[in-house]
Order: structure tokens, then sequence, then C-alpha cells
């Protein structure tokens, strides 16, 4: 569901999407370094972190200090808005206590992902 809701934009994948949430968040956060945190959600190397920056300066997203440009904030924030309406329409119908817990069954499912995928024989990096 989220590729067709990015397809609104130039945001090409949902790697990209992490990526350019974090360096806006980063604008008015430093809480974690937005390249780690970008890392871990991805569970990937930094080369190909490098390799969406690049490819993300070159589309006019970020600027050359890694910050988004004009069309990167408007760009996450149409994607933001698309996501935003797609999951209003998924959760239709579904109340507040039973939105609560599919939210946290689906942090648990992230989280034991994520720590599956740090580890071998699961790991991606290794």
């Amino acid at each position: 569901m989220l590729l067709p809701s990015l397809a609104t934009t130039r945001i090409d994948t949902y790697g990209e999407r992490i990526l350019l949430n974090a360096v806006s968040a980063a604008v008015r956060s430093a809480d974690i370094p937005w390249r780690t945190a970008v890392r871990q959600a991805l569970c990937v190397e930094p080369q190909k972190v490098d390799d969406m920056l690049c490819r993300m300066r070159s589309t006019g997203l970020l600027g050359p200090d890694d910050t988004p440009t004009a069309l990167g904030a408007a760009e996450l924030e149409r994607g933001s808005s698309a996501i935003a309406a797609i999951t209003s329409d998924l959760v239709d119908g579904i109340d507040e206590p039973g939105q609560a817990i599919t939210r946290t069954v689906l942090k648990r499912i992230g989280t034991s992902a994520r720590d599956l995928l740090a580890s071998p024989p699961y790991s991606l990096t290794s």
C-alpha cells in the first residue's frame, strides 16, 4: 500500500521515504544521528544510505548539505498525506481499542523482525 502512495510523489522507494523523513526530523532534533536511524530502520550498510542520498540529491529532494529542499519537504508532505488517507481507509470500522491492539502487535512484530535481521542466519549485512 505504501508504494502506490509514493507513486504520487518523486520519492521512489520506502527507503527514500525513511531517509527523507529522518533528515527532516534531524533538522528539528538531534536525539540520534539520522544516518544511524536510517541504517537501523532499513537494516542496511552505510553505502546503501550514501547511494540513496546521492540519488535524492540528483532529483532535487535533498540539497548538497543533505537537508530537504523545498521540493523534498513538499514531496514528503504529499506522500505523508497519501499514506494517512490510505491508513484511514484501512482502519475504517475498527474502534480505537482495536486499533491500539493492532499497533502494539505490529510494533512487536517489527521489533522482532529487526532483531532477527541483525543476527545470523537472517542478517542482511553479514
